[in-house]
Order: C-alpha cells, then sequence, then structure tokens
C-alpha cells in the first residue's frame, strides 16, 4: 500500500510539477470533494450543514510593485470540516477526506480522530465522509478496525456505509 503512494507521489514529480502545483490540484480535489459531502450529509438529513472556515492570520505584508503580497499562517485548528444538526438536536461533525489509496491513518491530520472521538463521547455523531472515485461513502467514527498501521478499503467502506437517513438517527 505504502509503495503505491510513493509510487503515485514519484509519478507525480517526474511530470515535472511544482510543489505548488501539486499542492493546489489536491486543494481543489478536497474542495469538490467538501461540496459532495455537504450535498450527501444533507440528503441524509443532516440539517445546517456548514464547512468549518480555517482562521488564518496575516503574519507579513510586501507590497511588490502594484501587487500586495501577503503570507498567511493558519490560527488554530478546527475540529473538522463540515458541521450540522440532527432534527433531534444531536450535533454532527463531519471530517471529508478525498484519497484515491485506501483510506489510512496518515490521512488525518494528528488531532482530528480525537475530536471526532470527543464529540462523539459528547453523545454527538462523528463521521468521515470519504470521497472516492468509487463513490462517496459516509462512515461512522469510530470505523470499526480502523487504527494506525491498518487502512480500510473502499470495498470495506461500502459494507459500513451509512445509507439512509433511519440508519444515520439509529446512531446512539
Amino acid at each position: 500500500m505504502r509503495k503505491r503512494i510513493i509510487q503515485n507521489i514519484l509519478k507525480e514529480l517526474t511530470m515535472k510539477k511544482t510543489r505548488s502545483q501539486i499542492g493546489r490540484e489536491s486543494q481543489a480535489k478536497g474542495k469538490k470533494g467538501e461540496g459532495k459531502a455537504a450535498g450527501v450529509l444533507g440528503r441524509l438529513g443532516v440539517h445546517m450543514v456548514e464547512e468549518i472556515a480555517t482562521p488564518i492570520k496575516i503574519i507579513q505584508t510586501k507590497k511588490i510593485g502594484e501587487f500586495i503580497w501577503r503570507r498567511i499562517t493558519w490560527r488554530k485548528k478546527v475540529s473538522a470540516d463540515h458541521t450540522g444538526l440532527l432534527s433531534d438536536g444531536r450535533r454532527v461533525l463531519a471530517e471529508v477526506k478525498t484519497v484515491e489509496h485506501n483510506l489510512i491513518w496518515t490521512d488525518f491530520k494528528p488531532h482530528q480522530p480525537g475530536r471526532l472521538t470527543m464529540n462523539a463521547e459528547y453523545k454527538g455523531i462523528s463521521l468521515v465522509v470519504w470521497d472516492h472515485s468509487s463513490g462517496v461513502k459516509v462512515l461512522k467514527w469510530p470505523i470499526p478496525d480502523f487504527r494506525k498501521g491498518k487502512g480500510i478499503t473502499p470495498e470495506r467502506a461500502d459494507e459500513l456505509s451509512i445509507r439512509s437517513e433511519a440508519e444515520l438517527h439509529g446512531f446512539m
């Protein structure tokens, strides 16, 4: 699995793309996935679905000719990508992943699993929405058998995926 990831990275690098080009492409894919996720969450009965914006801080500004150049940094980490409510008042917290390989632990930033777990412990519904070429999968967190060193295949995600509003409301 890691060999395939490394091969894909090397393939991208040998195509003479800069790091910033690769980063922009990755961000564009992620944005598309987040848009799909918001629609899927709405169809599953999640109301008031909102994207959680990552706060930024401008740390440097420079005027170069007629252009203004700004350097920014992230102010703090956010819990997930989307939040919403079920009709019974429970909070839904959803982290969106847009990856073509198996979903692996390192696809998550270090703080994300903890935030999803904390939301679930407070009786909220924590979800991972995986946008994959085989379809969008909505998985309840914690995902069974998913941990460091053990990923999940698209086929296994299909088996675990939430497909209806009733199924989502059934979680306690």
